[in-house]
């Protein structure tokens, strides 16, 4: 069981979200460089979106996401 710290640290970490997450999972490619990496969405906003990678890797701070349906 989660102590009340963890949890109260949760809640403020909701709080402080720009945008609304809506929960999604869906594979994904990460285009980074010349690498493309599989990877599901876990989650997706307004200002963002969490990702799993299947695989270690480094990603540079820019890259794009592209679907299965081709869409970037």
């Amino acid at each position: 069981m989660p102590s009340s710290d963890h949890v109260g640290a949760d809640v403020l970490t909701l709080e402080r979200r720009r945008a609304a997450r809506k929960h999604v999972i869906q594979r994904v490619q990460v285009l980074a460089d010349t690498r493309h990496i599989e990877a599901v969405m876990l989650d997706v906003s307004e200002t963002g979106a969490q990702l799993q990678l299947l695989a270690a890797a480094e990603l540079p701070t820019t890259f794009v996401v592209r679907f299965h349906d081709g869409s970037a």
